[in-house]
C-alpha cells in the first residue's frame, strides 16, 4: 500500500486557529481513502506564503521524506499549496522524478511529473499561481501606497495601545479611526522609559508582561519578536512606515533607514522617543 504524505499550508491565517489548513488535510485524507493510500505523515505551514520566499519548515520536512523514501506520494488540496515558485517547482519536479513519487491534488487531480505533459501541465499551472500571487501583490502596494497619502492607518488587528472607532455607516472595511486605550498605553510608556531610561532589554519587559497576564489583543501571551515589534511601531508615534523601494537590493543597501508619513492615528509616544 502507498504510504503518502499530505501537504497543507495557508499564507494567511489571521485568526491563528488553524482551519483552513484542517479543511485541506480533511479533504487529502478523503483522497487517500479513495486511492487505496495510507497517510504516514502530514506536513502543515500556517500562516506561511509560498510567494515570499521566506522558509518554510514544514515543506523542508517533506522534501527531506521524500529524499529518505519514507513516503512514496504526495497529497495536496491544490497545486498551488506547493509551490508558487517556479525555482521550487523545478527542484520539486527533479525530486519526485528521481524517486518516482507521486503526486495527487484534490482539486486539479494528478499531476504526472515522470511525464513531459505532467510536467509541462504543473509549469503552467505554477505559473499561473504565480501570476496571481504577483498580481494580488502589486493591488496590495497601490492600496497602502493610498492609505499612506491619506494619512489612513492600517486597516488589520486591533493594535495594542489602541481601540478602533468605525465610521459613520460602521462598515469594518471603511478607513478608520483609533483612540487611545490608557491601560495599555501606559504598559507601553513604562516599557519606553524602562528601555530608554533605565537601560532594561525588551526580554526584561516580556518577562514582567507575562508574570502580570498581560496579554496581545488577540488574547494570546506575548512572545519576543511581536514584543518587539509592537514597540517598535510608528503607529505609536502618529506615524506610518512605509516602502520606498521596491527594489529588494535597495531596499537591503537601505536597510535601517525607516520612511514615515503622518497618519490620522494619536500619539502614544513622542516621535523622538519612538526614533530613539
Amino acid at each position: 500500500m502507498t504510504q503518502a504524505a499530505i501537504y497543507a499550508r495557508i499564507s494567511k491565517d489571521a485568526a491563528h486557529d488553524g482551519l483552513g489548513v484542517e479543511r485541506q488535510r480533511s479533504d487529502c485524507e478523503a483522497l487517500a481513502g479513495r486511492l487505496g493510500w495510507t497517510v504516514a505523515a502530514t506536513f502543515t505551514d500556517d500562516d506561511r506564503s509560498a510567494y515570499s520566499g521566506k522558509p518554510r519548515p514544514a515543506y523542508r520536512d517533506l522534501l527531506a521524506a521524500i529524499d529518505s523514501g519514507s513516503v512514496g506520494a504526495v497529497l495536496a488540496w491544490h497545486p498551488d499549496r506547493l509551490h508558487r515558485s517556479p525555482k521550487e517547482l523545478e527542484r520539486f519536479i527533479d525530486l519526485v522524478e528521481r524517486h518516482g513519487t507521486a503526486v495527487q491534488t484534490v482539486t486539479a487531480g494528478i499531476f504526472d511529473l515522470s511525464t513531459p505533459s505532467g510536467r509541462m501541465q504543473a509549469r503552467i499551472v505554477g505559473a499561473v499561481a504565480r501570476h496571481e500571487s504577483e498580481h494580488k501583490s502589486e493591488r496590495l502596494r497601490r492600496k497602502m501606497d493610498e492609505l499612506v497619502a491619506a494619512g489612513q492607518p492600517h486597516v488589520g488587528p486591533r493594535p495594542f495601545g489602541y481601540r478602533r472607532v468605525l465610521g459613520p455607516d460602521g462598515h469594518p472595511g471603511r478607513p478608520v479611526a483609533y483612540e487611545i486605550v490608557p491601560a495599555e498605553a501606559e504598559l507601553i510608556q513604562a516599557a519606553y522609559s524602562a528601555i530608554l531610561d533605565d537601560g532594561r532589554s525588551s526580554r526584561s519587559i516580556l518577562a514582567d508582561w507575562k508574570a502580570r497576564g498581560i496579554l496581545t489583543t488577540r488574547g494570546n501571551q506575548w512572545l519576543p519578536g511581536p514584543l518587539r515589534r509592537m514597540l517598535t511601531s510608528a503607529q505609536l508615534a502618529g506615524l506610518r512606515e512605509r516602502r520606498v523601494d521596491r527594489d529588494p537590493k535597495a531596499r537591503a543597501a537601505r536597510k535601517g533607514e525607516v520612511a514615515v508619513s503622518e497618519v490620522k492615528v494619536p500619539a502614544i509616544v513622542p516621535p523622538e522617543r519612538w526614533r530613539a
